[in-house]
């Protein structure tokens, strides 16, 4: 994986949206969705939880205001400063590869919206790993390879003329295979939304509702995002 100072995380410091602009173009509708899901995956999880990469911490907001002791992080300054105004929580400016926060001290990690960005999915799910507590989860989502966002890509690759900046599609069964290599089990996994995230911010209500009811009738492998839930196992498989 490119780590240098040329290489995906100087670039995605250096180009990515104002964390405002990050938040409003999501949608309450998507962040609701996605928040319930997370809230299922998690069911009775007690302990802390941390959000990494926050973002603009959508997901931190509501986790927080449902009981959960959320610690938020993230690479870029703009969006830690707009969680800690909005959200309330310990908020850490952090790079995911060298984190602050000591092996195995988290119940559950939330990472959301970063396997899009970097291709060594084995090494993100290491760290990932490596910050949850034998028996937590780790819960994070991927763009599936074959849907409507994948169909955009070209189009949206002419925009992005960096290659560093292309967004990543990856293929559930390498992930699972990922998973199991890396001694993590699955205890969930839900595929979502017909169309691009932002679609949903900028559609009528109505709308909205219909394409959700539509959403039933198609494959989950031609939905957009897939959301995983793995748990590092206790005892010695953990160790392994």
């Amino acid at each position: 994986m490119e780590e240098g100072p040329g290489g995906r995380r100087e670039v995605w410091r250096r180009q990515a949206e104002k964390a405002g602009v990050y938040d409003r173009g999501v949608g309450d509708w998507v962040t609701a969705r996605e928040t319930n899901l997370i809230l299922d995956f998690l069911g009775g999880t007690k302990g802390p939880v941390l959000d990494f990469p926050c973002g603009s911490g959508r997901l931190t907001r509501t986790l927080t205001q449902a009981g959960h002791q959320v610690t938020a992080a993230d690479l870029l300054w703009d969006m830690t400063a707009f969680t800690r105004n909005l959200a309330g929580p310990r908020v850490v400016q952090a790079d995911l590869f060298c984190p602050p926060f000591r092996p195995a001290s988290f119940q559950a990690v939330l990472a959301v919206r970063i396997f899009f960005h970097y291709p060594d999915h084995q090494a993100l799910l290491a760290a990932l790993a490596g910050l949850a507590a034998p028996g937590g989860l780790i819960i994070f989502d991927t763009l599936n390879p074959v849907s409507l966002r994948r169909a955009a890509a070209p189009l949206a690759d002419l925009v992005r003329r960096d290659p560093r900046r292309r967004l990543i599609f990856s293929s559930p069964r390498r992930i699972q295979a990922l998973a199991e290599e890396l001694g993590l089990r699955l205890v969930g996994r839900k595929s979502l939304h017909l169309f691009p995230t932002r679609v949903y911010g900028r559609l009528p209500v109505r709308w909205v509702k219909l394409l959700d009811k539509c959403e039933a009738y198609v494959p989950a492998g031609w939905r957009v995002l897939t959301f995983w839930a793995l748990e590092r196992p206790a005892g010695r498989e953990a160790d392994r």
